[in-house]
C-alpha cells in the first residue's frame, strides 16, 4: 500500500542506537575492506562537518548543497537533496589512494537508502570510466550495466520484467553485489541486487566494463563513486545509510536478506492482537494498543496511539535502521493455523513405532524433510487410527488439511469437532490425496465452534513391518472465539480449594488422604495420591469441595482407580452460596483396575457459576475386603467468575460486636463455661492450648437434651453470608447443625444437618466453615444434634466459638429483651418458658402463648405479666394453653415488653 506517513506523528520515534556498522551485519563473510559507511545520524550540516576523510571525498557540481534534515518516516537524519541549483550533482567518491584496483578474490558491495518526494533523480554507483553496474533512472525504475547511467544519459536495461518500479514518499535499501570471487573467467562481476531484503536480480548477468585487475594489466574498476544527480524542480531526494565495502567471498553470504528477517514478539498471544502475513489483526484496538502489544520492533503509524487501528499501515523497524515492514490492520479476525501453537497433549489410538524418531507432536511442528513425520506402530492388521487433539481454548474451525507421506492403498479419514466432549462429524470419510510424497488433502468445512479436534484414519496395510499410517503434518484454521475452562482444582492452598471434605472417613489419614483427591497425583507408586473410604462401607460417598471464589465450571472429571463390584454411578451438585443445583445424575464412571492409576470419566453440563462442588457416589464394595471408593483425582473444568464479597465478622463479645444477646436452651455447665464464651473471641479451651478455661461452653449434663439450641440476635439487620464453627469434642455420634436464619420473628433454615469436623477430648477444636445463601436476618439459630454422651460425666455439647459473618443492611426496633438464655418445658395444658436478663435493671415484660393453624395465627392464651430480674437470674413462668390446645396446630410463645413490642421467643420449640 502506498501511503504518505503524519510528519507530526513520527518524528523523533527512532533512537541513534539503532544503527548498525558493517561488521555488525555481514555475518556470513568477513569485510576485508571498509571505504564508506555513513548514516548522517551524528550530522549537524554539511557545512559544520568534515567532508572529507582517508577513505572518501565529496564532490558537489554548481553549489548543489545537501543539507541535514530530520525525517519524519525514520525519525534519524538523512541528508536531503533538492531542486535549488541547476545541472548540478554530487559524488561521494572512495578515495583512489586507499584502494587503487580490486582483486578477484573479493566482491564488492553497494549499499544506499533512498526516498523521493514529487519526482524521481538518478541514485547509484558509478566508477572512474562512469559505468554504473546498477542505478535508479529519473523515471524511478532500477536499470543495471548502463554506460555513465545517469538520470539524464538514460540507457541501461531493466533487471526484471517490465522494469522494477519504485513509488515515491517511500524509504527503499538498495544492496549492489558484484561477486568477483566467481566471474567468469575472471571477467567482471557477476551483479545481484536486493530491494527491501528481497533479492530481485540473481547474478545472472556481468559486464567486461567491470573485470578486476589482470595480471601485469591495468584495473577497470579502479574506485567507488555514489552519484545523486541534482532533483528537477519540485523533487526531492532523500539519502541515508550510503556503504561501499569488500567482503572475502559472496556465495554463501545471506546477509543483504539476513537484515530484514526480523519479526515483531507477540507479548500476549491472548490479547486479539497478533501478525497474519503482512498484516496485523486487531480488532476494535488501537493504534496504541499494537505498540504495546510487540517487542523488537520500533513500530511507526499514521494515525495517533489513541486512535483506532482500523485500517492503518504500521511500520516496523529493524535495529539496523534501515530494514523494515508494513503491516496493514485489519479491524476483523482471520483464521490462523492453529495446531502448531495450540494442541494440548495429542493422543493417538496406534503407538508411534519410534517415540525418538516419530513422535506424536511431528504431525504439528510444520516441517516436512528427513524423519519429521509421525508413523503409527505396525499392527499387522487394518487397525484404524484414531487422532485426538484437544486444544488450549475454543475456536471457529474453518479447515482442516491432512498431508499424508506414504500412501499405496485405500487412506479415508473422518474428521469430527468436538465441544465440551459433544462430538460432530464434519468430514465423513472422505478420500485423502494419493498424488506425491507428500499428499495434501484440504478439507473446507463449515465453521464450527470446537475445543477439541478428532481424526479417524482407515486403511490398508503397507506390508509386512510398515507402519499403516505414516503422517507427515495436520493444520487446522480457526478463529479463537474464548477461553477454555481450566481445571481449578489443586491441593489445598496452592489451588482455587478451600476445603474438601467427605461423608466418609479415609481408611488411611496419612497414606490416604482425602486431601489426596485433589493433590494434581495419580501415581501408582505413591500412596498419597489415591483417597481410599474405610472398609466395608455401606452409605454413598458424599465430596464436597469448596473454592475460594465464584467459578463458571463446565465439566467434572473422576479418576476412579479400583472397581469390580456393581457399577459405580456420581451424582454431581454445583452450590452457589449454599444453594445447589444439580448438573449430572448418576453418570456411570468408567472401572479402573487393580493397582493401576484411575481411568478417566468427563462430566460436562451447562456452564454454572458456583462456590462448592458436591459429588454423591453410589456403588458396592469389590470383594469386602478392600475399600468401597477409591479415587484418584477429582478435577474440574472453570473460569473465576468474581471474587466473594467482602463480609465482615459480626459476631463476638456481647456488647462489644454487633451481637445484643446469645441464649442456649441447655444451661452451662459451670460458671467457668458461661453461655457467652461461644462468641468471646477465643476459639481454645484451655491454657495448656493458648486458651483459658472460660473460652469454651459446656452443656450442663443434669439438663443434657438433643437438640442444643443456640440464639445470637444481632444490633440490626445483617446480610449472612458465612459462619465458623469450633467443636471441641464428640462422643460416639457425629454432631451435626442446622442453622436458621430470623427476621422479625420468622425463621427460615438455610441448611440442614451439616456435619461438624471433630475435635478431640484433649486437643484443640476444629473448624467446620458453612456457607448459606445470602440472608437477612436480625438473628441466627443453630441447632446442634447427635451429640454422644462421654462416660456419664462430660458434657455432651463442648463449643468453643462460634463466628458469624456478613454485612449489615438495616436497622430493627429495639424489644427491650436481652436474655442469655430461655427454654420452654411442656405439661398436659401449660408449658414453662424461661428467660434471664442480661441488662442492669429489671424488665416488666408479658408472656403470652400464640395457636397457628399452618401460618395464619387463630388463637392467643391470656397474657402473663412478670418482672425478668437484671443480673442473668433465671426466672421462670408456667403459662397455661388450655382452651386453645388442638391437635394439628402449632404454637409459639411471645414476650411483649413495656414498650408495646411484640417478639417471638424465638428459641421455643413449637408445641402440638
Amino acid at each position: 500500500m502506498k501511503r504518505r506517513f503524519l510528519s507530526i506523528l513520527l518524528a523523533g520515534a527512532m533512537l541513534s542506537t539503532m544503527f548498525a556498522g558493517i561488521t555488525a551485519f555481514a555475518d556470513t563473510a568477513s569485510v576485508v575492506g571498509n571505504f564508506i559507511d555513513l548514516d548522517f545520524n551524528d550530522w549537524e550540516s554539511i557545512e559544520s562537518t568534515d567532508k572529507n576523510d582517508n577513505s572518501f571525498v565529496w564532490s558537489f557540481h554548481n553549489d548543489t548543497t545537501p543539507v541535514v534534515v530530520t525525517d519524519a518516516d525514520k525519525g534519524d537524519k538523512v541528508l536531503k537533496f533538492d531542486s535549488s541549483s541547476e545541472n548540478g550533482w554530487v559524488q561521494l567518491r572512495h578515495n583512489l589512494t586507499d584502494r587503487d584496483y580490486f582483486t578477484r578474490n573479493e566482491s564488492q558491495w553497494m549499499e544506499w537508502s533512498v526516498k523521493f518526494e514529487g519526482g524521481f533523480s538518478g541514485v547509484g554507483y558509478d566508477h572512474e570510466n562512469g559505468f554504473s553496474p546498477i542505478f535508479i533512472n529519473e523515471n524511478g525504475v532500477i536499470k543495471k550495466l548502463a554506460n555513465r547511467g545517469r538520470a539524464s544519459n538514460g540507457g541501461g536495461s531493466d533487471i526484471v520484467s517490465g522494469g522494477y518500479q519504485l513509488e515515491l514518499n517511500k524509504w527503499y535499501h538498495i544492496v549492489v553485489l558484484m561477486d568477483t570471487v566467481n566471474a567468469p573467467n575472471g571477467d567482471g562481476g557477476r551483479i545481484y541486487v536486493w530491494v527491501n531484503g528481497e533479492k530481485v536480480f540473481n547474478g545472472t548477468d556481468y559486464n567486461s566494463q567491470f573485470k578486476v585487475q589482470a595480471e601485469g594489466g591495468n584495473p577497470y574498476w579502479k574506485y567507488y563513486r555514489f552519484f545523486v544527480e541534482t532533483p528537477q524542480a519540485g523533487t526531492n531526494v532523500y539519502i541515508d545509510n550510503v556503504k561501499a565495502y569488500s567482503t572475502g567471498s559472496a556465495v554463501n553470504d545471506t546477509h543483504a536478506a539476513d537484515a530484514w528477517k526480523f519479526e515483531p514478539t507477540d507479548l500476549d498471544e491472548d490479547d486479539g492482537i497478533y501478525v497474519f502475513e503482512n498484516q496485523i489483526v486487531a480488532k476494535g484496538k488501537t493504534v496504541g494498543d499494537i505498540k504495546d502489544a510487540f517487542s523488537g520492533v520500533t513500530f511507526m503509524a499514521d494515525k495517533a496511539d489513541e486512535e483506532s487501528a482500523a485500517d492503518a499501515t504500521l511500520t516496523a523497524w529493524a535495529p539496523n535502521g534501515y530494514a523494515y515492514k508494513e503491516y496493514t490492520v485489519l479491524d476483523q479476525d482471520v483464521p490462523v493455523e492453529i495446531l502448531k501453537k495450540h494442541a494440548l497433549k495429542p493422543t493417538t489410538s496406534i503407538a508411534t513405532a519410534n517415540a525418538t524418531y516419530h513422535p506424536i507432536e511431528r504431525m504439528f511442528d510444520n516441517s516436512f524433510s528427513g524423519d519429521d513425520y509421525f508413523k503409527a506402530n505396525y499392527t499387522g492388521t487394518e487397525t484404524p487410527l484414531v487422532v485426538t487433539i484437544p486444544l488450549d481454548a475454543y475456536y471457529d474451525i474453518s479447515s482442516v488439511t491432512v498431508y499424508e507421506r506414504y500412501l499405496t492403498g485405500q487412506r479415508n479419514v473422518t474428521i469430527e469437532l468436538g465441544k465440551k466432549n459433544v462430538f460432530t462429524t464434519v468430514v465423513d470419510n472422505a478420500l485423502l490425496n494419493a498424488s506425491g510424497l507428500v499428499c495434501k488433502t484440504e478439507f473446507p468445512i463449515q465453521t464450527r465452534e470446537a475445543d477439541t479436534i478428532r481424526l479417524t484414519f482407515t486403511g490398508t496395510s503397507q506390508g509386512e513391518n510398515q507402519g499403516t499410517y505414516q503422517i507427515w503434518e495436520l493444520e487446522a484454521y480457526g478463529i479463537k472465539t474464548q477461553d477454555k475452562a481450566k481445571d481449578i482444582l489443586g491441593p489445598i492452598g496452592e489451588s482455587a480449594v478451600t476445603s474438601i471434605l467427605t461423608s466418609i472417613e479415609s481408611s488411611n489419614a496419612t497414606h490416604h488422604p482425602i486431601a489426596g483427591m485433589v493433590n494434581n497425583g495419580m501415581s501408582s507408586s505413591v500412596d498419597e495420591d489415591l483417597y481410599k473410604s474405610k472398609n466395608n462401607v455401606t452409605d454413598d460417598l458424599v465430596v464436597t469441595i469448596n473454592l475460594d471464589a465464584y467459578y463458571t465450571l463446565e465439566n467434572v472429571i473422576v479418576y476412579e482407580k479400583y472397581l469390580t463390584g456393581s457399577a459405580l454411578n456420581v451424582t454431581v451438585d454445583l452450590g452457589k452460596n449454599s444453594v445447589y443445583t444439580n448438573v449430572a445424575t448418576e453418570v456411570p464412571l468408567t472401572v479402573g483396575t487393580t493397582h493401576t492409576t484411575g481411568t478417566p470419566t468427563v462430566i460436562s453440563f451447562a456452564d454454572t457459576e458456583a462456590d462448592t462442588i458436591r459429588l454423591t457416589f453410589k456403588g458396592t464394595g469389590p470383594d469386602g475386603q478392600e475399600q468401597k471408593y477409591q479415587i484418584y483425582e477429582i478435577e474440574a473444568a472453570g473460569t473465576k467468575a468474581g471474587d466473594f464479597p467482602v463480609f465482615d465478622k459480626i459476631s463476638g463479645p456481647v456488647g462489644e460486636s454487633s451481637i445484643t444477646s446469645i441464649t442456649t436452651n441447655i444451661p452451662t455447665r459451670a460458671g467457668a463455661h458461661p453461655v457467652s464464651g461461644m462468641i468471646n473471641g477465643n476459639r481454645e479451651y484451655s491454657s495448656s492450648f493458648g486458651g483459658t478455661d472460660d473460652s469454651l461452653y459446656k452443656s450442663n449434663h443434669d439438663y443434657d437434651m438433643n437438640p442444643l439450641k443456640v440464639l445470637l440476635t444481632f444490633d440490626g439487620v445483617y446480610n449472612i453470608a458465612n459462619l465458623k464453627l469450633f467443636e471441641r469434642r464428640l462422643g460416639q455420634n457425629p454432631v451435626s447443625v442446622s442453622v436458621f436464619a430470623g427476621l422479625n420473628g420468622e425463621f427460615e433454615e438455610l441448611v440442614s444437618d451439616v456435619t461438624l469436623t471433630p475435635g478431640a477430648y484433649t486437643g484443640k477444636a476444629l473448624e467446620t466453615s458453612i456457607n448459606v445463601p445470602w440472608t437477612d436476618a436480625d438473628a441466627v439459630m443453630l441447632v446442634f444434634e447427635n451429640a454422644g454422651d462421654y462416660d456419664g460425666a462430660e458434657s455432651s455439647y463442648q463449643i468453643s466459638e462460634i463466628e458469624v459473618y456478613g454485612s449489615r443492611s438495616g436497622d430493627i426496633e429495639d424489644t427491650g429483651i436481652v436474655p442469655e438464655y430461655s427454654y420452654w418445658e411442656e405439661t398436659t395444658n401449660s408449658v414453662v418458658v424461661a428467660y434471664s436478663n442480661a441488662t442492669e435493671e429489671d424488665i416488666k415484660a408479658s408472656t403470652l402463648i400464640a395457636a397457628y393453624e399452618g401460618n395464619k395465627m387463630v388463637a392467643v392464651c391470656k397474657a402473663r405479666e412478670m418482672t425478668i430480674p437484671a443480673g442473668s437470674v433465671i426466672a421462670q413462668y408456667s403459662m397455661s394453653v388450655e382452651g386453645i390446645k388442638q391437635e394439628g396446630r402449632t404454637y409459639k410463645a411471645f414476650v411483649m415488653d413495656s414498650l408495646g413490642g411484640l417478639k417471638p421467643l424465638m428459641i421455643a420449640e413449637t408445641i402440638g
